[in-house]
């Protein structure tokens, strides 16, 4: 009986190791994250950069890509305009010192 144990343990991380895979989520990198299951796998929200991600498991493991978000293309929008009127400020002020 003893002898069996082994056996029936091994037996049992083997069939039990796939299914608790399936069901495992992805880090939460001690509450960096929160994840909302959706049909696709995990939306992860960054609580320190603000980016959302879709998480799916794949065969090499957990892998999230970044959700496009208008207001980072904003944010870059805002950015080039900024250098923009830097330059065309400079201008301005050559200009008015030539007169």
């Amino acid at each position: 009986m003893i002898a069996r144990a082994p056996l029936a343990l091994a037996l049992i991380c083997l069939t039990a190791g796939p299914s608790f895979a399936q069901q495992a989520a992805p880090d939460t990198d001690g509450g960096r994250f929160t994840l909302q299951e959706v049909r696709a796998g995990f939306l992860r929200l960054d609580h320190t950069s603000g980016e959302v991600s879709l998480c799916r498991e794949r065969d090499q493991g957990w892998t999230c890509d970044l959700i496009a978000d208008d207001r980072t293309a904003y944010s870059d929008e805002i950015v080039r305009l900024e250098k923009e009127k830097a330059v065309l400020e400079r201008r301005v002020s050559a200009l008015e010192a030539r007169l």
